[in-house]
């Protein structure tokens, strides 16, 4: 059985990471941003790397209603973040995509997260971060045992699918074919 400061420290880590990378990726920002809510900021990364998703998929990403979506990408759409477009396989459907203003964000966004992690992996000796590595891939290859839970983990990531993710690598290895590819 797992020792109870090993389950400590990994919650501890989770929250930390999803908190503070948030934090110093909104305080990233100029007026542009003002007013910005942290799902806002999550709507606009994943809207970033994902080619024109309909509203259902940005619900299902951030794991919100559909109404919740449609009142969100209004906001976006009326800080001019945000345009909509007709799917051109099913004019019914809507597409998202960013504006020039919403993608000069969630490029700042995402400068200001590299940045922070760079910052914080140089505080660290390189034995000890070497050391996480190892362990989150262990971690990561333990909890991650269908291809629809990377999917969920794909879904928030915020970095742009590479072959090398460990994400992409276990999708390969239960489905044998790359995310890159699905």
């Amino acid at each position: 059985m797992p020792d109870a400061a090993i389950i400590l420290t990994t919650k501890l880590f989770g929250a930390a990471v999803t908190s503070l990378v948030t934090e110093v990726a909104m305080h990233s920002l100029d007026s542009d941003g003002e007013g910005m809510t942290t799902t806002q900021y999550h709507a606009l990364r994943y809207i970033r790397l994902h080619n024109c998703p309909t509203a259902g998929e940005l619900a299902e990403a951030l794991q919100i209603s559909n109404a919740a979506v449609t009142k969100l990408i209004d906001r976006l759409e009326k800080k001019a973040l945000v345009i909509r477009g007709t799917d051109p396989a099913d004019r019914r459907a809507m597409r998202l995509r960013l504006s020039a203003k919403g993608q000069k964000l969630a490029t700042r966004f995402s400068d200001a997260e590299k940045e922070y992690f760079n910052a914080v992996l140089a505080r660290m000796n390189p034995s000890e971060a070497e050391a996480l590595q190892r362990g989150m891939s262990g971690f990561l290859k333990a909890v991650l045992l269908t291809p629809e839970q990377i999917d969920r983990i794909c879904l928030r990531c915020g970095c742009e699918h590479m072959e090398d993710c460990l994400g992409n690598l276990q999708y390969c290895y239960l489905t044998g074919s790359s995310k890159k590819n699905v």
